[in-house]
């Protein structure tokens, strides 16, 4: 892509490296990890207001979190397709959104097609079955289809980092924009928009501490692992109880050398541990 017209080097991009597919979310059943996103935003974003993006079937939940949590005057939600041309956000210097807002592959096709008359023309003149294989046959031959898909992808990112206050050509402040979304995905985002805005600056974060032991506490698998065993007591206990790395293992089953492996190992343990250790003593506090 051809480089902006403008300077941008205030725009701050921010990717997360976080699974945030539809089908991830909607695994996500008690929207635990969607929470600790926003808590994320909550903190990075310190005292400023702003705008946080999503699928529609995460909007109400999204909304449910924000209100919850009294942040409902500091966060605007919206979901992706409901967000283009919008003047609401003008005025806001923090913006995310979390998820990438991609199409089905029938609707990237009918995009695609209508651009291609031959191939359209094609296409019609197949029966079903046969159509299924020239179409396929087509897909793995045209580089142009991938390239329209990533095309529109990121025209809709643009669209959405657009809705803020650098809309504005005289805003000049810190710019942040927040991407959740797997670094897959992300790397060629990221590439494509640095042809774009070569001023601006890229950062990666790696999955919050937070989000990864949500995700450990979901876990879907026939066996419970050493880390969702530790995470199930700590959950068990009632606010305010003070327990030992002895009690840990008692009430586990685990081995002292499976303890300390996953105490100083497991970011999930880290996280949950580092927020009710107690000061200068080998206890912890449930919060």
């Amino acid at each position: 892509g051809q480089a902006f017209r403008r300077d941008l080097s205030h725009l701050n991009v921010v990717f997360v490296d976080q699974n945030t597919s539809k089908r991830r979310m909607k695994q996500d059943d008690d929207h635990a990890e969607l929470k600790a996103m926003v808590e994320m935003l909550e903190t990075e974003w310190k005292n400023e207001d702003g705008a946080i993006f999503t699928y529609k079937s995460e909007e109400a939940a999204l909304r449910r979190i924000v209100e919850e949590a009294g942040w409902n005057k500091k966060f605007q939600i919206q979901h992706f397709g409901a967000i283009r041309g919008s003047n609401l956000y003008r005025n806001l210097s923090h913006l995310a959104q979390i998820g990438l807002f991609s199409r089905t592959p029938n609707q990237y096709l009918s995009l695609f097609l209508h651009h291609d008359a031959e191939g359209m023309t094609q296409f019609r003149q197949y029966a079903l079955d046969e159509g299924n294989q020239w179409l396929n046959a087509y897909l793995e031959t045209n580089v142009h289809y991938r390239e329209d898909m990533d095309r529109y992808l990121l025209a809709d990112i643009e669209q959405n980092l657009f809705r803020g206050a650098i809309r504005n050509a005289q805003f000049t402040e810190p710019y942040q924009y927040y991407i959740f979304c797997r670094k897959e995905s992300g790397r060629f985002i990221q590439e494509k928009m640095k042809e774009r805005y070569p001023e601006a600056t890229f950062i990666w974060k790696e999955t919050p501490d937070n989000i990864v032991l949500e995700k450990a506490r979901n876990r879907n698998g026939k066996d419970t692992t050493a880390v969702q065993k530790i995470i199930a007591y700590y959950d068990s206990l009632p606010s305010g109880t003070v327990f030992t790395s002895r009690d840990i293992i008692e009430a586990t089953g685990l081995t002292m050398d499976q303890w300390i492996d996953k105490r100083k190992n497991s970011p999930a343990i880290r996280a949950m541990l580092e927020k009710c250790r107690i000061e200068k003593a080998r206890k912890y506090i449930k919060l």
